[in-house]
């Protein structure tokens, strides 16, 4: 069972386990290995998902997503790098990327 995050968290956020994030990241956040999120919220800084960890974003980053694990994008992010061949990267039709 997910834990539900609908707080604000100043700094770095890491987690490494299942995590529903309906509140504001005022940082970056880091997806680490064995990270599952859900990510409905918002991040001011930037999304790193690294090898082992899902994300999924219906939310918004302001700042870049850097890909190592895996990530589907529904929602809104500056950019995305996939950092690594074994990466796995979605962007929804409807997502936006950039400053659009």
């Amino acid at each position: 069972m997910s834990e539900v995050f609908t707080g604000k968290h100043e700094g770095t956020l890491e987690v490494s386990k299942s995590l529903i994030l309906r509140g504001m990241v005022i940082g970056n956040l880091v997806a680490a290995s064995g990270a599952d999120i859900v990510l409905h919220g918002m991040v001011t800084g930037d999304l790193e998902v690294q090898d082992g960890a899902s994300v999924v974003l219906y939310g918004m980053v302001n700042g870049h997503t850097y890909v190592d694990g895996s990530v589907r994008i529904y929602g809104r992010t500056t950019s995305v790098t996939k950092r690594s061949d074994a990466a796995s990267v979605f962007i929804d039709p409807k997502a936006i990327i950039g400053d659009e």
